[in-house]
């Protein structure tokens, strides 16, 4: 069969064997493809996933994961390594030596976070409880790596024509929590913070708090002419997640206001505007849909691409819910407490469903920092996040995909707190 089409012999078909293998090849590697389950065609095959090798394509031995997995045992999953990388369902059998179409159906259907109890107090998957993260490689996309050796394999031995690896793409996302940090806030609320400031001896902002709320500066918070400028060119892919909800312990509300809907509206001339559901709101798709339409009317755009305030995901029922309420696009797919590939990927995939073995409609794409961790839970300054980014975009840039990164406009007013950090900002716009 040396057309140049990938030729896949499985000895059992499921949705899941579908789906994965259609990503890879389609997705990742970038070549035409078959796949089958007619013994009377694996002679021929460029790939035999199965138990036994039957003809010389490459043997890859299937670990039976993707036969019912929901049904799989993933307390003990065997790792290893194969031409240099760290692997997951290792056996040592096969030309690859581990099961590698359900290892990376294990990390893109983030199996290990159904049902998972190690969760923080936001209800949050902890990334040290991600076997990824426990072999040191949450900050490489493995799967796009084991993909594209594979890639390489087959071009090499069974000359299957491949597309162009695509290049990088830099994604620069915006979540504005709330737009103001000392206006609008209500008598009560400014005093409070005014007293504050007093009570902890913080002179720096109780001077930027004076010098706001007496129009002598410009809250640092709403600095949206500064975002629209550094952002601006061509740049299809930004988006900008806006906060709708109501006021909560988590939430700080900005919509109903006169000049941040301005604002908003300005933003959503010039970038796609997703919608930022509220911790409130967070697992209740009533709510998010009351919170969608609050935004699609103040825009008069829809809203198709989400991120959930706090990165408040739950496998699968986040994703249940978003399709349902006609997301296409998420961005999610991060962790709050550690920079990387929380899913092993930086390429966009479609979400599996396993317990309802079906594809859903919605794309993910996975997020690899954020400001908020570099700063707080690392402990970097500007320069030495700078630095971790370039990291994280060298390792996209070996396997194509997208480099996501998360800033909150709060990050980007040069207040007392985030000094400094529009030199980040300033890094990830210069290509």
């Amino acid at each position: 069969m040396d057309d140049g089409t990938l030729h896949i012999y499985t000895y059992r078909r499921t949705p899941a064997t579908d789906y994965i293998t259609g990503h890879i090849a389609a997705n990742i590697i970038g070549c035409r493809y078959t796949i089958t389950d007619n013994p009377a065609e694996a002679q021929k095959a460029d790939i035999c996933y199965s138990p036994t090798r039957i003809g010389d394509g490459l043997h890859i031995h299937p670990s039976g994961l993707l036969e019912k997995p929901e049904a799989y045992d993933i307390g003990n999953i065997p790792v290893g390594m194969w031409q240099g990388l760290p692997t997951l369902l290792h056996d040592g059998i096969g030309d690859t030596g581990f099961d590698l179409f359900a290892a990376a159906f294990f990390c893109l259907s983030r199996m290990e976070e159904i049902g998972a109890g190690t969760l923080d107090r936001h209800g949050r998957y902890k990334p040290d409880a991600s076997i990824l993260s426990r072999l040191g490689i949450i900050g490489r996309p493995i799967v796009d790596e084991w993909c594209a050796r594979l890639g390489e394999m087959l071009s090499r031995e069974r000359h299957i024509h491949l597309a162009p690896r695509k290049e990088a793409q830099r994604i620069v996302t915006i979540d504005v929590d709330h737009a103001f940090k000392y206006r609008h806030k209500g008598l009560l609320r400014t005093l409070l913070g005014t007293a504050r400031d007093i009570v902890h001896g913080d002179k720096a902002q109780l001077r930027e708090r004076i010098s706001v709320m007496t129009g002598a500066g410009r809250d640092p918070y709403f600095c949206f002419d500064y975002i629209t400028q550094a952002l601006s060119g061509d740049r299809p892919d930004t988006r900008i997640f806006i906060h709708a909800g109501p006021m909560g312990r988590y939430d700080r509300k900005s919509h109903h206001n006169r000049e941040f809907d301005a604002a908003v509206k300005a933003l959503s001339a010039d970038f796609t505007i997703g919608i930022h559901p509220s911790y409130h709101a967070s697992f209740d798709a009533k709510a998010v849909r009351h919170e969608i339409d609050r935004l699609r009317r103040l825009t008069g755009c829809d809203v198709t691409s989400c991120r959930m305030h706090y990165l408040r995901l739950r496998i699968p029922d986040t994703y249940r819910m978003l399709d349902s309420l006609g997301i296409t696009d998420d961005y999610t797919m991060a962790y709050s407490g550690a920079t990387g590939f929380r899913a092993g990927t930086a390429i966009p995939y479609r979400f599996f469903d396993i317990n309802a073995g079906r594809t859903l409609g919605i794309t993910v794409h996975t997020t690899c920092a954020m400001d908020v961790t570099m700063k707080n839970t690392l402990g970097l300054t500007p320069s030495q996040a700078i630095g971790h980014l370039s990291g994280l975009y060298d390792r996209v840039k070996d396997t194509g995909g997208e480099f996501i990164t998360l800033i909150h406009n709060s990050s980007l007013g040069e207040d007392t707190e985030w000094q400094g950090w529009r030199e980040v900002m300033d890094w990830l716009t210069r290509h």
